[in-house]
């Protein structure tokens, strides 16, 4: 089965539907869409029939917008769904390729090139995303309103917040500061991660030099 996920991370095992009267030892792969072998597995401990796990050595790192190929040889016997892969099947992260040419098989141990009518031949993998990395979720802005006079300085505080509202106290990335309604000053207008001096804040002042009402924006 060709596939592709929406969030890089690792492939940890390789399933498989396993037909019953199908004998033999079975190996899983992954190959890269140009037939590179990037991983292999041989599988122990089947049952009888049914889906079959088997976990990798080690966990494979994939990345998103890439096609990958997860494959397991037969040895007699195969289940399949006529056109199952015609149209995309999403699971979470990972989803079919529906390129018309998905459900691919060949030689036994070699890259699978041939398709026939988008057979489904229950090939799978087990994917685990990648932490969300980058920016956090929110900054908080405070103070949230203030007054002042043309000339005269006021203090924003831009705190960088997790997806439930705690300070993120190990933040990396920069804050810029702008402005819009007034025009004005900031010092400083970005302030580059790590944040200092108090990592998961961020501080300037802002001085307006026209009269009206200003938006902040970090």
């Amino acid at each position: 089965m060709k596939f592709t996920v929406s969030t890089s991370g690792v492939i940890t095992a390789l399933r498989f539907w396993k037909a019953l009267g199908d004998t033999g030892s079975h190996i899983g792969r992954i190959w890269s869409e140009s037939g590179t072998l990037l991983a292999s597995v041989t599988f122990t401990g089947e049952s009888a029939s049914g889906w079959q796990q088997q976990a990798l050595s080690s966990p494979l790192a994939i990345q998103t917008g890439a096609t990958y190929v997860v494959s397991v040889n037969i040895g007699s016997r195969y289940p399949f769904t006529l056109s199952g892969l015609h149209t995309q099947i999403t699971n979470g992260s990972i989803a079919s390729v529906a390129d018309g040419n998905n459900g691919v098989y060949g030689n036994p141990f070699a890259f699978p090139s041939s398709a026939y009518l988008s057979s489904n031949y229950f090939r799978d993998i087990v994917f685990v995303p990648d932490v969300a990395s980058g920016p956090p979720a929110k900054l908080a802005l405070l103070p949230v309103t203030a007054s002042t006079q043309t000339g005269v300085p006021v203090t924003y505080t831009a705190i960088v917040q997790d997806v439930d509202g705690n300070t993120v106290t190990s933040a990396t990335n920069g804050v810029t500061f702008t402005v819009s309604g007034v025009s004005g000053m900031f010092d400083p207008s970005t302030i580059e991660g790590p944040i200092t001096p108090t990592r998961g804040q961020a501080t300037t002042s802002f001085t307006p030099t026209t009269v009206g009402t200003a938006t902040i924006t970090a």
